[in-house]
Order: C-alpha cells, then sequence, then structure tokens
C-alpha cells in the first residue's frame, strides 16, 4: 500500500521520520513489556496445571523430576496450591526442601516439602499426593528445625513404605544452647499421617546405646565440653534417653 504524506513548511520529512520512529519504539517497549507479564502470569499459573494433568505413577518419576526440577518450580507450585486450599496455610509458604518420592509403596509419587514463614525455621512438613487431578495434602508440624529432608524420609519396618522422622523439642528453645530433641516417627494410616512411635520401638532402642555412651563420656570428662555447658549437655542426654524409654515402655 502506497502512504502518502502532506508536508507542512514547518515539519520536514526527517522530523515526521524521527517521531514517526519514536512512537513505533514506544509500542514496541510497551508490547514486550505487557508480553513478559503475561508469560510470567502464564507461568506461575500453569504449574499446577501441568502438574495435575501429568501422571504421579511411580513409571513417570523423570517427567515429574522435569516438572518440578529445582526450588523456584516446586515454591511457584506450593503458592498457587496454597490458594486452592480449603482452609489455606495461615501464612505465605516459602520452601525450604523438597522430595519426590512413593511414600507408601502404592506406585504413586508423593511431594514432600519443608515449609516456614521465613528461612529461619523449617519446622512443617507438607505431603501431596494427586488423586485423580484433585491434590490431597497432608500437614505435620514439628518442634524443631526440620534439615537434610531426605534422611528424614526412611523406611524403618523395610516393607516398602517409607516413615517420616519429624524432630520433637523436649525442652524450650534457647538458641545455641543444647536442647534436648527427639524424632517422631509418623506413618500413612489410609487417612494421613499420624504419630506412630510405639509400632517402631526397634528405632528407638537402637537409638539408646549411642545416647547412653555419649552421656557417660560428657560425665567422666571424656568430651571436651565448656564448663558452663556441662549440666546442659548433661540433661540434654538424660532427657532424651528419658523420652525414648517412656516410648518402650508403652
Amino acid at each position: 500500500m502506497l502512504m502518502m504524506y502532506a508536508i507542512g513548511p514547518k515539519n520536514t520529512r526527517r522530523e515526521i521520520m524521527d517521531i514517526n520512529i519514536n512512537k513505533i519504539i514506544k509500542i514496541l517497549l510497551l508490547g514486550l513489556f505487557l508480553g513478559i507479564l503475561a508469560v510470567g502470569n502464564t507461568a506461575s499459573a500453569s504449574i499446577i496445571d501441568a502438574a495435575r494433568e501429568e501422571s504421579w505413577q511411580t513409571q513417570n518419576l523423570r517427567a515429574l523430576k522435569a516438572l518440578f526440577s529445582d526450588e523456584a518450580s516446586v515454591g511457584a507450585f506450593i503458592k498457587e496450591l496454597n490458594k486452592e486450599l480449603q482452609p489455606a496455610l495461615v501464612f505465605e509458604p516459602t520452601l525450604c526442601e523438597y522430595e519426590l518420592t512413593d511414600l507408601n509403596h502404592d506406585g504413586t509419587i508423593e511431594l514432600v516439602a519443608t515449609l516456614s514463614p521465613s528461612r529461619d525455621f523449617c519446622n512443617i512438613i507438607l505431603v501431596v499426593q494427586n488423586n485423580n487431578g484433585i491434590f490431597e495434602t497432608f500437614e505435620i508440624r514439628g518442634g524443631g528445625f526440620v534439615k537434610d529432608l531426605k534422611s528424614r524420609i526412611v523406611d524403618l519396618h523395610r516393607d516398602g513404605r517409607k516413615e517420616i522422622l519429624v524432630p520433637r523439642l523436649l525442652a524450650p528453645y534457647a538458641g545455641a544452647k543444647p536442647i534436648p530433641i527427639i524424632n517422631d516417627v509418623y506413618e500413612w494410616d489410609g487417612a494421613g499421617y499420624r504419630k506412630a512411635n510405639i509400632f517402631f520401638k526397634d528405632y528407638y532402642r537402637s537409638l539408646l546405646p549411642r545416647l547412653q555412651s555419649e552421656l557417660k563420656a560428657v560425665r567422666q570428662g571424656h568430651t571436651k565440653v565448656d564448663p558452663a555447658e556441662k549440666p546442659l549437655l548433661e540433661e540434654k542426654y538424660e532427657k532424651e534417653i528419658e523420652a525414648i524409654n517412656e516410648i518402650l515402655n508403652q
């Protein structure tokens, strides 16, 4: 198409070309900016749809790992999921760690994530299942900082079903001072995750020799500790041993 322009006496062809180019640049920049926003919104909203449509069967684990490839993708998924939960989490979830694993030995993958209102205290474990496109979540709140999530997903009975070890404080938190902590064992009961310590006495019984040995070493001065912290360290081991014995006597 041939375009014709009327050139007035006060406008030169160069000035008009500069004006038109500037307008075009502004339009292109605006379009690019809006496009970036649209892509960002689509990406953040689409990961939950992609996860819903993806098979969560064990044979599809590689594809799930590609979808949940890093903390950013899992964090975005959990934030979108939180908007759908009724009731939702009482805070804006911050992802600490995550694992994809078949917890229940049923051929279905679960997403296990540790969350925190901030990265300072990751004490919430969230288990997510995809039940025919409907996400079911199970929340476990620990009393202590949950770290090294992978090591906390264990098969204590060696039957293919995995349990989750959740730390429990046996005394008030006191900063860097020695705090007595034991792990509670949570298992799947068909409807959710319950504390099931009494069914795993062999696990707790296996912990006693080490704790008793460490307590003895502290008492006899074989362990180098600050003299001011020695009573606290002794109390730590004593409370942990006492808590384990309570479980064993149930």
